[in-house]
């Protein structure tokens, strides 16, 4: 089980990062086409009507998750029946969820105009491009959902992500085309929505062939439907907290500032969500491993795994995000232009939310692999009371700042602190103690690191896309072996690295061997 794992977390760690990489390329070219073919305004309309569908997707939550956890302890066992009632339970809740979301977004019509903050150009109609995201995000329940579930509890997530890496290649060429030479933005939204489709009906036929045996038949019993039930009521106040972090401060700029300032923060949120993208695609193709080793091992070998798995994944999110500060306003300037950019105080608040956001990685790998939702969930309810509460205030008095301070804050002590102490108290059956120690000088290094690539970077005196290609090689080298001089002597990174070495380099000679 344990080379299982490695196999196909390596496999959907790859296709994951190519899945990543090939959705930033494509949506960078096809959102540089919005800003500079209609208006920024354009793009700040898209940014609200997707944090729009993100709330209304609140109906769903976090039922797939909830199913999928389920799903780990009867497939390790090996219990089939249990899997296919699963599934068959998760198909019809789906078809319900889907009506839900159409009625939901129907319902709110009348307020779309408010919720824009201002009117656009009076060729675009704000209600058809409204209603072509909402057929988008609620018709995608009726079509197979199930699949994609089971394909991610199975450790198959790999086969998921080259679907999309297709379908998404393919609905970003239509809609290049789209936006360059017919000049449709109606058109370029309603791609999407075909896409959707093709890529359900695609991992659907991929499911049957691969894993025939597993069909949605049977029924649950009332126990364990209460406790799928119970799980998705600590998910849905999860999902409430991750809404009022990223939406809501959508929704609240856009509200106080207008469709512009929104567009300007949005392509700053673009550049942090494509970085996040990438992270998050190690950590979704590690998460059905994790989930099966905490059934198969014993609590202390999946304690040692997580400051293993923390150290590796700490030293990745330094170097991104040692890049990113270095990178962010250059890059910015490139692409959208001088009258587009952030303050450099809202760029640094910027890199701080990243880094919060990731340093919850590895430590949500075994929050959500022992489904503890429903033990986070006051947790949760405090971190989107604090959060929106801040957010109408400082993003009142301070705008865009308010909003990311709010963010950063809220993040640090309910989610991190919050979560990692529920985790250590109901899991490892321990204190965090040393898990908030090693974090804490991970952080001091982090910052160390920063200061000296930040300093590296500005002896760099070329600009535009060499000067980027430039201090991304400065950067990159600077704040490795700065990690590795700050860590070589290491507890963490000596036995970090032999993990590293059993996984890629024994493995490749055994097949050379061969």
């Amino acid at each position: 089980m344990g080379n299982s794992r490695v196999k196909n977390s390596k496999r959907n760690i790859s296709s994951g990062i190519i899945s990543c990489i090939s959705t930033i390329g494509l949506g960078f070219f096809i959102r540089t086409a919005v800003l500079y073919i209609f208006h920024e305004k354009y793009l700040g309309l898209t940014s609200v009507f997707s944090s729009i569908i993100s709330v209304l997707n609140m109906s769903e939550l976090g039922f797939s998750s909830a199913i999928i956890v389920s799903m780990y302890r009867p497939l390790a066992e090996g219990n089939q029946i249990e899997v296919c009632a699963l599934l068959a339970y998760y198909k019809k809740t789906s078809k319900v969820i889907g009506s839900l979301i159409l009625f939901l977004g129907i319902a709110v019509l009348p307020w779309i105009p408010q919720l824009t903050g201002e009117t656009l150009v009076e060729e675009i109609n704000i209600t058809i491009l409204y209603l072509l995201y909402l057929f988008d995000a609620s018709f995608s329940y009726f079509l197979f959902t199930y699949s994609t579930a089971l394909l991610t509890a199975v450790q198959r997530f790999d086969l998921v992500k080259n679907v999309h890496t297709i379908t998404n290649l393919v609905k970003s060429i239509l809609q290049i085309i789209m936006l360059c030479i017919f000049k449709n933005f109606y058109g370029y939204i309603a791609i999407m929505f075909f896409s959707t489709v093709a890529s359900n009906i695609i991992i659907h036929r991929i499911s049957i062939h691969k894993f025939p045996q597993f069909v949605c038949q049977g029924e649950l019993e009332k126990i364990q439907k209460k406790e799928i039930h119970k799980r998705v009521e600590g998910l849905a106040v999860g999902k409430l907290a991750q809404i009022a972090r990223n939406s809501f401060d959508t929704l609240i700029i856009s509200g106080y500032l207008g469709l512009t300032s929104v567009a300007i923060y949005n392509n700053y949120f673009y550049v942090y969500n494509s970085l996040c993208s990438i992270m998050w695609a190690i950590t979704t193709a590690m998460q059905a491993g994790v989930a099966d080793s905490i059934v198969s091992e014993n609590i202390q070998k999946n304690y040692q795994d997580l400051r293993k798995f923390e150290f590796i994944f700490n030293w990745i999110i330094a170097w991104c995000t040692s890049c990113l500060l270095c990178l962010y306003q250059p890059f910015m300037e490139v692409w959208v232009g001088k009258p587009l950019l952030l303050k450099t105080s809202d760029m640094i608040l910027f890199c701080l939310y990243f880094y919060l956001v990731m340093i919850n990685g590895i430590r949500n790998l075994y929050f959500d692999g022992n489904g503890l939702w429903w033990k986070g969930r006051k947790i949760a309810v405090y971190e989107m009371s604090a959060n929106l509460f801040f957010n109408l205030i400082l993003g009142k008095i301070f705008g865009i700042t308010g909003v990311l301070i709010a963010t950063v804050i809220t993040i640090l002590i309910f989610n991190y602190i919050g979560l990692s102490n529920i985790l250590f108290c109901e899991y490892f059956q321990c204190s965090p103690k040393e898990f908030f120690k090693e974090r804490r000088n991970y952080t001091l290094v982090t910052f160390c690191v920063c200061v000296v690539s930040s300093a590296a970077c500005m002896l760099v005196n070329v600009y535009g896309i060499l000067g980027l290609f430039l201090k991304l090689i400065l950067c990159s080298a600077v704040s490795n072996i700065f990690l590795l001089l700050f860590y070589c002597k290491n507890k963490m990174f000596i036995v970090s690295f032999e993990f590293i070495k059993e996984i890629f380099f024994k493995k490749k000679a055994e097949e050379i061997v061969k």
